[in-house]
């Protein structure tokens, strides 16, 4: 007996129930072709019109394909399966389960498998086959690496709407989404290249004592300053082993895993008791204290947040009590400049794992304007920062967003 569902959501005028098929009934499903030696450069020719697909190509284009770079020759296209036309393809390597349509001529090699006379609408299976990438992860035997290959895709089962008009205004549905997901992330590594570009602008350069791009009102060279004479202390946190404390849920403690690309995140959590807690007084940090990584990922600083203050933390390098007038994030990202990266790198030891001596870091020397400039500098970057986040969120919105619907808008 035919099985028959219906979307928990769907465009109004649509009724009909979906039925089940097999992704082989809907298509010839074919796998891809590769010339050997794959390193021989006679199957290649930079001037060709086909493109060579590669899982760089898909990871970076999102299964999208507009460009390929690398191009095959006359020969290695003899070899290989060409796709004059766009059509849907199927990552079975790698990055398993990856959709992918190709606009622009294509060679596809022997790590997928295409869709060819596909009977259905394209974007709406593409669209399915993102929904349904993780459940390929449950046909591989525990352990083992997952091998997708022709006759599992082939046998695989779906749910479809009988009105090809309703599949492809599903399908215009998720591409415009895809197009606003696009547009998001497009727009945040906008700033985040801004930001990069502008931390090694705004800052001097190897050899300098003033930044290429000054802020309107301010002239004159930077005074180069040994951290110990910016902050009466320089010290570690809790060096030694805390888990005997730990609890799950008490006290938030920092440690390194928290600070990262100047900011301070509580992705991964881990708390502390009270007992513990209050035998580290002496060493909570204050607001607008830096704390720093000394051990793994070097160098990553942050500034304490008010809503931090007197929080007990471990492994880190803190910053405290200022002797002078200084902005703690001009401090922090200055930090973040990659001539700044490259001088902690050269005082850095060990080999598997690095490792910074707060003793070092006292005599660690950064440029100083006057604190007027400091503190315009730390304002800009800040808010730059905020948009970033602004960004970041936005673009997760509308990721949530079309997770939520692909569950309720297919079956």
């Amino acid at each position: 007996m035919e099985k028959l569902k219906c979307p928990e959501i769907r465009f109004q005028q649509f009724k009909e129930a979906w039925s089940e098929t097999t992704l082989g009934n809907l298509s010839q499903i074919r796998r891809g072709a590769s010339p050997r030696p794959i390193e021989d450069p006679k199957w290649f020719d930079n001037d060709g019109v086909f493109g060579w697909l590669r899982i760089a190509d898909v990871t970076q284009q999102n299964g999208r394909i507009f460009d390929i770079e690398q191009k095959l020759s006359v020969e290695g296209q003899k070899k290989t399966l060409i796709l004059e036309e766009p059509h849907l393809i199927l990552s079975i390597a790698a990055t398993v389960g990856k959709p992918v349509i190709n606009y622009v001529p294509t060679g596809i090699h022997d790590g997928f498998i295409v869709f060819l006379n596909l009977d259905a609408d394209r974007e709406f299976i593409f669209q399915w086959l993102e929904r349904f990438r993780p459940n390929w992860f449950k046909l591989g035997q525990p352990g083992s690496q997952l091998n997708l290959n022709s006759e599992l895709v082939k046998n695989q089962s779906i749910f479809l709407s009988p009105l090809m008009e309703e599949q492809t205004q599903i399908g215009n549905f998720f591409k415009n989404l895809d197009q606003s997901i696009a547009l998001q992330e497009k727009k945040l590594t906008q700033t985040q290249n801004l930001k990069k570009a502008m931390l090694e602008r705004m800052f001097p350069k190897a050899g300098s004592t003033q930044p290429e791009i000054r802020l309107k009102g301010f002239s004159g060279d930077w005074a180069l300053q040994p951290l110990e004479n910016i902050f009466g202390k320089i010290r570690n946190a809790f060096v030694g082993t805390a888990t005997p404390y730990y609890v799950k849920s008490g006290r938030f403690y920092l440690e390194s895993n928290n600070v990262k690309d100047g900011k301070i995140n509580r992705k991964s959590e881990i708390f502390i008791n009270d007992y513990f807690y209050y035998k580290q007084q002496d060493k909570w940090l204050k607001t607008n204290d830096i704390v720093m990584v000394q051990s793994g990922h070097v160098g990553h600083a942050a500034v304490i947040t008010e809503e931090l203050n007197n929080l007990a933390a471990h492994a880190l390098i803190i910053f405290t009590d200022f002797k002078v007038d200084a902005d703690p994030h001009f401090i922090n990202y200055q930090i973040q400049t990659d001539k700044t990266k490259n001088e902690i790198e050269k005082i850095t030891t060990g080999n598997t794992i690095k490792h910074i001596l707060s003793s070092d870091m006292k005599k660690f020397s950064l440029l100083f304007p006057c604190v007027k400039e400091q503190i315009q500098i730390g304002r800009f970057f800040k808010q730059l920062d905020e948009t970033l986040a602004l960004q970041q969120q936005q673009l997760q919105t509308l990721k949530n967003l079309k997770q939520a619907f692909l569950e309720k808008m297919f079956v």
